[in-house]
């Protein structure tokens, strides 16, 4: 029990005039007290009741008392107020200059949007130089996972070779990203679809235009002549696809056949026109659905097809189509140079293939003669000019038939393996084929609407063809196909492109010169890493770059490694790390090495930082990935603290016990140098400069003699421990007095007619420092060149002068511990005692943060009142506390981890009615207040919040859901609890939670239903 718990009389004045009254009703009958309406005797009893509890008040007092006093024993001096802390980031005036040298100490002004707000002072706490280079490109790579994600800058996913969104996007590529927001990163987490593909495109003029039965042919060998037919026809590994429209459309059936990988088309839909330009395919992919962790190495590629049966695509006898089951292509009569085309672009351009026309032939017979008026007018002609009347009908066919293709410049007969020609005089009947080599210089053109390659047959030979009455003997096609086959030809590509990542390749040389090529390669990026692009060389120092992380996390298991690229790759970067390998918000500092150089990297030239996964622990998928929320360049810390003028003070008589008044307020450290010219000799002196210059001011006159000569004295608590000749003083910082000793045990400043000492205090402003994102805006003196400069993060961790209360805890917990930390409970008080700011704390010996045994660490959780706020807060907390915990306990403590609890949200969501619909708004963000009451960590249960290592149950948040007065009956409610590990962020249900020592609820997202009753 504290001691301002104990009461010696715990009466009240109201007690006190209740005793008054029994007391008279029991020696008094006769008389009434009352202290509403009081007589001359209830007056003298309140007054006795009122200076009697004065009494009471000063006597519980005398607890409090003895314990100051026992505490001023230890001679104990206030813990000063500490400067709030922060990150600033500086930007420069677009195309001034390439940078600017803010040294350390720079004094900035911030002030809290308010109009009485009084402004804020702090000072960089480093040197920065403010870089014109920008930060345009961010991406992710993982050779381990095959991914590459793109933030910022990068291109975005690659369309294939070829195809329309591929050039529309590669536009859209070279618009300027400058105010483009960067999105969060997960690092080094490759679930994402990144915009990486590997595919080969085979480009071919003539082979690829197929149609749905025609059967095209790939060979892939590999470097020792081995089939890959069975590999890269898997469906569940490669897509083999042709460009159709400006897009690839997947074959329809894919199966490795004979040492080849086999490819038919889709059922293409029927009509004429625009649906036959669907055939003009002259490219084919095959594309990885997987990312390729092996290389695929290629020999040689070779291509064939071959078509069984397949109808023309059209027959045009040059009026109108006809239906190639059943045709006569010359009509019923025939005429000299009647001609019929046989239009299948798929087929006539398989150049060089062995092309086959098969059909049926027959004949039909049709009678052409005179009317009765051509004939009496014939008469009439006659009788004019005599002449020979013929009355018997003659006969004529279509006795020479030419075929014909088209090169371009003119008609070309076709050179068939037989003569054809006569082939429909009407002499012959049954089935035929007719059989040629496909020319290579056949050119499409347009027939009757369809444009593509034709064969023209065309009547050159029709004897008595315009006699009347004449006997037409046609011939009528019927079942006519076509086919094509190579007859084991094989013929390569005219273009072979690779695709991997992003970048194209051109391996047609390779393929031509019988060189063996990466068909489908690994990403050229190895592990994972997280590239930076910036668009100028950085060519001053130190560059600072701020990452503000999401999350904070109390592992770092995780190493990461910078790298700077160079002409010949990347070489390892010194840093200085402030975010602890990104597990929290920081700063890392570097100065650019001489060989920083552009790079091109995913068609992007650029000056890149990469960060890589050093150990490859996040090729694990259960591992933690702390998320970024920005990378800022030109970041500087700063502290919120004033150096004073410095001030001088004279010693005209040395007294023990002096003191001395600062004009300075919440003074955070002195510098304090004491005249001892007149004390030390002048070796002793020359001894001091040369051993510890740092501490010494020295004066010389034009001779080089000494004339002044100041050395640094040291603040401690009290002088139980100095010795008479230790230069020592204590600061009271509560009444900013400067004291010295007695000069016997300890020295004081000589007497002397010039300037004794000299004191040069550093104040900050305490908590009033702490500060919101984006209130430090302004410089105290004009930086030249400097366009802006904002804080991105809050400025908090400030805190006042220590309390009194806090002294008297300090001191208690010093007397028990004997100041030695050994126990927990050691551990526990001066953790507590150590800022004002720390609201809860939990330590335990021999685990560390997830539970897992270490026998010789020591784990403390601290739990600030901004936990809310940046990581960046608590870091400077942390190291602080560090540094003074294992100052205290070296001797007995092997390993110190010192973190944040592990939160855990807590979101509910009730469904609840009502029968005031009117203020239903009203009551539902009353219950959802009142929930996050009750989830407060601090205030919240039963008032006095939640402990670490304790979550709320849902029994006990259905009983507060339950019992609450708000208007509202909870009809059902779900709560789901939210937290982040070494394997990542999980999130379930409350009931299935299974707090760990250092876990902590915290109010998530609450939502709450209403329904009318």
């Amino acid at each position: 029990m504290k001691h301002n718990d104990v009461l010696l009389d715990p009466r009240s004045v109201q007690d006190l005039r209740g005793e008054i009254r029994r007391l008279a009703a029991s020696y008094t009958p006769e008389w009434a007290f009352s202290d509403t309406n009081p007589d001359v005797g209830s007056v003298v009893g309140l007054i006795f009741a009122n200076q009697m509890e004065e009494n009471i008040r000063r006597m519980n007092l005398v607890m409090e008392k003895y314990h100051t006093e026992f505490v001023n024993m230890l001679n104990l001096s206030l813990r000063p107020a500490y400067p709030a802390s922060g990150v600033v980031v500086m930007n420069l005036i677009e195309g001034s200059v390439t940078g600017v040298q803010v040294p350390a100490g720079t004094r900035l002004i911030g002030q809290e949007d308010t109009e009485d707000a009084r402004q804020i002072f702090f000072e960089t706490v480093s040197d920065l130089y403010v870089t014109g280079a920008k930060l345009t490109d961010v991406f992710q790579a993982s050779g381990t996972f095959g991914k590459l994600l793109p933030v910022r800058g990068c291109r975005p996913r690659q369309e294939l070779p070829g195809t329309a969104a591929r050039e529309e996007r590669e536009a859209a590529a070279e618009e300027s990203l400058e105010t483009e927001q960067m999105p969060e990163i997960p690092l080094f987490d490759f679930d994402a679809q990144g915009i990486q593909r590997w595919a080969l495109v085979l480009t071919h003029d003539t082979l690829f235009r197929t149609r749905e039965n025609i059967e095209l042919r790939v060979a892939v060998r590999g470097p020792q002549g081995e089939d890959l037919s069975e590999q890269l026809a898997d469906p569940f590994r490669f897509r083999w696809s042709y460009l159709e429209n400006g897009a690839y459309v997947p074959f329809s059936r894919v199966e490795p056949r004979d040492g080849a990988v086999s490819l038919w088309r889709a059922q293409a839909s029927g009509g004429t026109g625009e649906d036959e330009t669907a055939y003009e395919c002259t490219e084919i992919c095959v594309e990885a659905l997987r990312p390729i962790t092996e290389n695929i190495t290629i020999q040689s590629l070779t291509l064939s097809s071959s078509c069984d049966s397949l109808p023309p695509d059209t027959v045009y006898d040059g009026m109108s189509e006809l239906e190639p089951a059943s045709f006569l292509p010359f009509g019923e009569t025939v005429s000299l140079f009647d001609e019929c085309y046989l239009c299948a672009d798929s087929v006539f351009s398989q150049r060089d293939a062995s092309v086959e026309i098969s059909f049926r032939l027959r004949t039909q017979e049709h009678l052409v003669s005179l009317s009765l008026a051509q004939e009496k007018e014939e008469l009439r002609i006659i009788k004019r000019k005599p002449r020979t009347i013929q009355y018997q009908a003659a006969r004529t066919s279509p006795q020479v038939v030419s075929l014909e293709y088209f090169n371009g410049a003119g008609w070309r007969r076709l050179a068939c393996e037989e003569d054809w020609s006569s082939l429909f005089d009407g002499t012959h009947a049954g089935e035929f084929t007719i059989r040629f080599r496909c020319p290579g210089d056949w050119r499409p053109l347009v027939v009757g609407g369809y444009e593509g390659r034709s064969l023209r047959l065309r009547v050159t030979r029709a004897d008595d063809c315009y006699l009347q009455p004449c006997l037409h003997t046609m011939p009528r096609l019927e079942n006519l196909m076509l086919s094509y086959s190579y007859a084991g030809e094989w013929k390569q590509p005219q273009k072979v492109r690779r695709l991997c990542g992003t970048e194209v390749a051109d391996l047609t040389r390779s393929l031509w010169a019988g060189e063996a090529f990466e068909g489908f390669c690994t990403l050229p990026y190895g592990g994972n890493a997280l590239y930076l692009g910036f668009d100028r060389p950085m060519d001053g120092a130190p560059i600072s770059l701020l990452f503000d992380v999401k999350e904070s996390a109390n592992f770092v298991d995780a190493p990461l490694r910078f790298e700077y690229s160079t002409g010949d790759g990347f070489e390892p970067l010194r840093v200085v790390d402030h975010t602890r390998n990104l597990s929290e918000s920081g700063t890392v500092l570097f100065i650019p090495p001489v060989h920083f150089a552009r790079r091109e990297i995913e068609g992007q030239s650029r000056w890149w930082i990469r960060l890589v996964d050093e150990r490859g622990q996040f090729d694990n998928p259960d591992q933690y990935h702390p998320v970024i929320r920005r990378i800022l360049p030109n970041a500087v810390e700063i502290r919120n603290r004033i150096t004073m003028p410095e001030e001088v003070f004279y010693v005209t008589a040395s007294v023990p016990n002096m003191e001395f008044p600062l004009s300075a307020r919440n003074i955070l450290s002195v510098d304090v140098f004491v005249s001892e010219k007149s004390r030390l000799s002048v070796p002793a002196m020359r001894a001091m400069l040369e051993e510890h210059p740092d501490d010494v001011r020295v004066e010389y006159d034009f001779l080089g003699e000494i004339t002044e000569f100041y050395v640094r004295w040291t603040e401690v608590d009290n002088f139980d421990h100095s010795s008479p000749g230790d230069r020592h003083y204590t600061l009271d910082r509560m009444n900013n007095v400067l004291r010295f000793g007695d000069g016997v045990s300890v020295m004081i400043p000589p007497a002397q007619p010039g300037p004794a000492f000299t004191v040069q205090a550093v104040c900050c402003d305490g908590s009033a420092g702490n500060l919101a994102a984006g209130r430090v805006r302004q410089s105290f003196s004009q930086l030249l060149y400097v366009e802006s400069l904002t804080n991105p993060l809050p400025v908090a961790s400030g805190s006042d002068l220590e309390s009194v209360e806090s002294a008297r805890e300090r001191g208690a917990n010093l007397i028990c511990s004997k100041n030695r930390l050994v126990s927990e409970l050691d551990f526990l008080r001066e953790v507590q005692a150590f800022a004002s700011s720390i609201r809860k704390v939990r330590c335990v010996v021999g685990r560390d943060f997830d539970g897992y045994p270490m026998p010789d660490a020591v784990s403390i959780a601290v739990m600030t009142e901004d936990y809310t706020e940046s990581s960046h807060v608590f870091a400077n907390l942390r190291d602080r506390l560090r540094a003074h915990l294992m100052q205290k306990s070296e001797a007995t403590l092997q390993e110190l981890l010192i973190g944040e609890p592990s939160y855990v949200e807590i979101s509910v969501s009730v469904w609840a009615g009502t029968e005031d619909p009117d203020h239903a708004f009203e009551l539902q963000e009353k219950l959802r207040r009142q929930i996050e009451d009750y989830l407060d960590p601090f205030t919240g249960g039963s008032g006095r919040g939640w402990p670490i290592g304790v979550l709320p149950e849902e029994a006990q948040l259905s009983r507060m859901l339950h019992s609450t007065d708000c208007g509202l009956v909870v009809k059902r409610f779900c709560a789901t609890a939210r937290y982040t590990d070494r394997r990542g962020v999980h999130e379930c249900s409350l009931s299935d939670m299974r707090p760990t020592l250092f876990m902590i609820g915290v109010s998530g997202t609450h939502t709450v239903s209403i329904r009318l009753k």
